[in-house]
């Protein structure tokens, strides 16, 4: 089965690579205060990406919840092997940086995924 959601995807990799310090800078201020380290990146990272809910992920959306359609090819294998580095990387940002250097990676990560298949 072809997943669904390929065009989603790419423009997943846009939205991760047209991300500024600046617009994570604004959100991270926000809940920095209520949340530190994980928590403050992944708080983030949803808002701006929707990463880490199916409720807000945009290639959960693409293909209405139903995981099978998607480019992973399963509930949660987003987050399991080989993506698990990359996502965790996001989840784990200590900094502004590092979630921006995060998210390009996974930009990366995706777009080569795609090509194999």
């Amino acid at each position: 089965m072809k997943p669904e959601n390929i065009k989603a995807a790419h423009d997943l990799i846009k939205r991760y690579r047209s991300v500024t310090i600046d617009e994570i800078k604004s959100f991270w201020y926000l809940h920095e205060g209520a949340e530190s380290g994980r928590n403050c990146a992944w708080a983030v990272a949803q808002m701006i990406t929707g990463i880490a809910s199916i409720d807000t992920c945009s290639l959960c959306i693409a293909v209405e919840m139903d995981c099978h359609k998607c480019i992973y090819m399963g509930r949660v294998n987003c987050t399991r092997f080989p993506h698990k580095d990359t996502y965790m990387s996001i989840m784990n940002a200590t900094s502004p940086e590092r979630l921006l250097n995060a998210f390009q990676d996974r930009a990366d990560h995706i777009e080569s995924y795609l090509k194999t298949l």
